[in-house]
Order: C-alpha cells, then sequence, then structure tokens
C-alpha cells in the first residue's frame, strides 16, 4: 500500500510539473525577426529577446528588449512584458497599461479566443483548427503546433483568410510572441532564428541565416580604434587596429546580409584576416562592451 501511494504521489507530482512547465517563454530566450522589402529585396533583422523579469499587480513577467544590431546586448526594453500560466501567453503593454490574452493552447479544435493587439488598434478572433506535429525543416526535431485560423473583427464582421501557427517552445511561426498582425502586403515578414535560454538553436536553418541586415548600412568609424581595411589578391581581407580598441566580435557578412564569417579576437589581439574569399561586397561589424564600435562595407575583387 504506502508503495502504491508513493506510486500515485509520483505521478501527481510529474503531471503537475508539466502543467506548470511554460511551452514557450523563458528568460534568456531570443527571437530573429527578418523583413525583407518586395521591391528592393533588401533586409533587416531585429532581436527580441527575454531579460528579466518584473512585477505588475502581484503578476510576474518577463521583460522585453530589442534591437537591430546583431550584438544582442545592446538591446533595449519595448513595452511588451510577457507571462504564462496554465497554457495561456499574456502580453502586458505599458503605454496602455493592459493586459491581453496572447495565446491560448488550452483550447480544443473549434473554440476560439479573441486576441487585442492594441498598437494597431485591431480585434482578431483566433479559431483552433488542430492541433499537428510539425516537421519543418528548421526545427532540430518534431514538435507540437497549433494551427488557427485568423479573422480580423471589424464593425461586428469577422474577415477571414488568414492562419497563425503556433509552434511549442518557440511562439508564432511568423511573428514570435509578436504582436499577432495579419493583413501585411509585400516582401516577407518571418522568424528566422530562436534560441532557447541556453543559446540553443531550436528554430532555424543555422546561425549563419539568423541575421541579414542590408538596409542602411553606415559607415561607423572609430577613430581610436584605428581601424584599417586591407584587400588584397586570392579574395583576402585583412583588418588591424590600435592595441586599445578592445574589439571583442568581427563579424563579415554577404552583401545580401548573409553571415559569411565570424572571428572573437582575444585580449591584446591587433589584426584579423579572411581568406578566399569570392569576389563580392562583404559588410563587417566590430563589437565591444555590448555596442557596435565599427562597421562599413569593403569591396573584394
Amino acid at each position: 500500500m504506502k508503495r502504491s501511494i508513493l506510486f500515485i504521489a509520483g505521478l501527481l507530482c510529474a503531471n503537475l510539473s508539466l502543467v506548470a512547465q511554460n511551452l514557450i517563454l523563458e528568460d534568456g530566450k531570443r527571437w530573429y525577426f527578418q523583413t525583407t522589402d518586395a521591391v528592393s529585396l533588401e533586409s533587416s533583422t531585429m532581436i527580441y529577446l527575454l531579460d528579466g523579469d518584473t512585477v505588475i499587480d502581484g503578476r510576474t513577467y518577463f521583460v522585453e528588449k530589442g534591437t537591430s544590431f546583431e550584438d544582442y546586448t545592446t538591446a533595449r526594453p519595448t513595452g511588451q512584458l510577457y507571462r504564462e500560466e496554465d497554457g495561456k501567453v499574456y502580453v502586458y503593454n505599458t503605454s496602455f497599461g493592459k493586459e491581453d490574452l496572447l495565446f491560448d493552447l488550452t483550447l480544443q479544435p473549434g473554440e476560439s479566443y479573441l486576441y487585442v493587439n492594441r498598437e494597431r488598434m485591431d480585434t482578431i478572433k483566433m479559431t483552433l483548427m488542430e492541433i499537428e506535429i510539425s516537421q519543418s525543416s528548421k526545427l532540430p526535431a518534431p514538435q507540437r503546433c497549433w494551427n488557427f485560423r485568423a479573422a480580423h473583427i471589424r464593425d461586428g464582421e469577422c474577415w477571414e483568410g488568414y492562419r497563425a501557427f503556433i509552434l511549442e517552445g518557440i511562439g508564432c511561426s511568423q511573428f514570435g510572441l509578436g504582436p499577432l498582425h495579419y493583413g501585411v502586403v509585400g516582401g516577407a515578414i518571418g522568424i528566422s532564428c530562436c534560441y532557447d535560454g541556453e543559446n540553443n538553436l531550436i528554430y532555424g536553418r543555422g546561425e549563419e541565416y539568423c541575421y541579414r541586415n542590408t538596409l542602411s548600412i553606415d559607415e561607423v568609424k572609430d577613430e581610436a580604434g584605428g581601424l584599417k581595411v586591407t584587400e588584397s589578391a586570392g579574395g583576402r581581407l585583412t583588418f588591424a587596429w590600435n592595441a586599445g580598441a578592445g574589439y571583442r566580435t568581427l563579424s563579415l557578412y554577404s552583401a545580401e546580409g548573409r553571415l559569411v564569417a565570424r572571428q572573437r579576437p582575444a585580449a591584446g589581439e591587433t589584426s584579423a584576416a579572411f581568406t578566399g574569399l569570392p569576389r563580392g561586397t562583404y559588410i563587417y561589424f566590430f563589437t565591444a562592451g555590448g555596442e557596435t564600435k565599427a562597421s562599413g562595407k569593403v569591396l573584394v575583387e
């Protein structure tokens, strides 16, 4: 009898831990959100991450931060806070001082909930169509996916025609944590990558596809760093800088914004080189102390 009671108690504890486990939110998790213009085909990337928490009205929320720089330590609060409870994800907008239901993953097919996007003054009726197992090539393993039909509510009428796929551990396959907004016309919008709180890639084709930024790449000069960039035969690109620059990361991208290579100079190093580069234009970023210290474009012939 005692062994049976312990066994039942163990099952109850296991079930409670499954209920308490967050399906999506986790401190340190980050999403790479990419947009591509339909005409110019230029791309830009925003990185959103959950960093720390705060308490409002007795409820604990993860703090969302965002940045357009690859070094995500430059991120600043977006004004959106998130919490997860019993299979539901809530978003709190600090500008409006309101909490809204973002995802409801407790529904059965045919059931609905309303999501209010306060930034766009929009209400969306989310109706669950089915719960399936996604085997997307961007996932390291098959994952549960909630397939919703999204309908705008305008003047009391529903305007159908959109789908939302909520992946366990990821959020919306197009908007991450959102906010959800449908009816966007022109270009491509979507998350390219998602990392969990332990820095594991849990969504995306690979690190080189996560960050892409070809919009308004301005040269950032670091006079104190004395950065010099030299291109030579054989596709060799050499960087040299002053000892006091303190650069910690050098990232090299193609003109399309795809990561080509990355180096992390050790303390005291004053040079770095890439070889065997194909002819073309490249974009480089140097970071230190959580900030972009130098950046620009260079042509390799």
